[in-house]
């Protein structure tokens, strides 16, 4: 393989994994959050904000099993408090959003964005009103100008316990890599700031060495896999589904999407062992045009009872370290930042990702396919 020219830039300061390990969110924003000193004091739940009564909210994620919660129950609940209802979709693309912004014909209201995905910045998003949003229990670097954290998320290593049966199976993504000690066909993420990370702790770095990524490296480590892996997927449902059909004995797969067929008996289990953590953020496009019930829906959504509901529900954990109280025994066994599994985590960096991610893209993107 042609060697590829080094992508390299400086360690980006104040990031350092102990930090995060104690329950901070990454993100842009810590500075301004500084400044929100004085709200916060002066914050009282629903006072003096005008009615939202009768509006109509567009509320756009990623599909999937929390989306069909948020329907059931989430959304019917802020229609009860407020008289606003909301439409949710799980059609989330931030190209389209950024689309629809340069275009001035902006169809959604609140959206939930990766911050690798699309810059928190005033081109593409409305600015919040920390008059109305109040993010009880959560760390100031999960609080931006332009959006704030609801959720993490995590990408976990899921295998066919048949395929296993009788045999060892894998604790690390150096064993997933590892095609002759754990054979079996594979399926991997066609994102790149996931692959790419997945790439390097299968190569062996150590997660606390990730930064500034070694971008011929990780090339390395996904051409050598590649011929083992049936699909780079794009769909978060696209993973289990070559699990249960057989198809492929070992996956990266969201770990929202894992809890259900588990319950349900499925032939599968998974590891939080390098599980890879981001946040999800909540955020309304430039130009929408209900801002103001898009500012108290967002409110809602980080409430930590809020938070809590969803989490005992979907395998997700909360941005406010004041719900996981809430949350039920049972479930915090799925969820990425209890005590228990958030030590054994990797935070991906957002603010590496937002810097390089056209970059190491345009490098990495030719290696999985169309």
């Amino acid at each position: 393989m042609t060697r590829q020219p080094h992508v390299h830039r400086q360690r980006t300061p104040g990031l350092g994994r102990r930090s995060l390990l104690k329950g901070a969110l990454l993100g842009a924003g810590a500075a301004y959050a500084d400044r929100l000193a004085t709200p916060l004091r002066a914050w009282a739940q629903g006072s003096g904000l005008p009615s939202i009564r009768g509006q109509e909210i567009v509320v756009v994620t990623y599909g999937g099993k929390s989306l069909e919660v948020m329907q059931a129950d989430m959304f019917p609940k802020f229609e009860a408090e407020t008289g606003a209802k909301v439409i949710g979709s799980g059609g989330m693309d931030p190209a389209k959003m950024e689309a629809m912004v340069k275009q001035n014909a902006v169809e959604w209201d609140v959206v939930l964005l990766g911050p690798e995905e699309s810059p928190l910045t005033a081109q593409w998003l409305e600015k919040l009103d920390y008059s109305v949003i109040r993010p009880k229990g959560i760390p100031r670097e999960g609080i931006h100008p332009y959006g704030i954290a609801s959720d993490f998320y995590s990408v976990v290593m899921v295998w066919r316990t048949e395929a296993f049966k009788g045999r060892e199976t894998p604790k690390s993504w150096a064993d997933f890599w590892n095609v002759q000690r754990f054979p079996g066909r594979r399926t991997l993420p066609r994102r790149t700031y996931d692959i790419v990370e997945l790439a390097l702790m299968g190569d062996g770095v150590d997660p606390k060495q990730m930064y500034p990524i070694d971008v011929p490296r990780a090339i390395r480590a996904i051409a050598r896999i590649e011929p083992n892996v049936a699909k780079f997927w794009t769909g978060g449902n696209q993973p289990l589904e070559l699990l249960l059909s057989g198809e492929v004995d070992l996956a990266a797969v969201w770990v929202t999407r894992v809890q259900d067929p588990i319950d349900k008996g499925a032939p599968i289990s998974f590891t939080w062992n390098q599980h890879l953590l981001a946040q999800d953020i909540v955020a309304i496009p430039k130009g929408s045009k209900h801002v103001q019930a898009a500012m108290r829906f967002i409110d809602f959504r980080i409430r930590p009872d809020v938070q809590a509901a969803l989490t005992n529900q979907v395998p997700i954990g909360p941005s406010s370290r004041d719900a996981e109280a809430l949350v039920r025994p049972d479930r915090r066994r799925y969820m990425p930042t209890s005590r228990e599994n958030l030590p054994l985590g990797h935070f991906r960096n957002p603010e590496y990702w937002i810097q390089h991610l056209q970059a190491i893209d345009a490098l990495v993107r030719p290696l999985l396919g169309p």
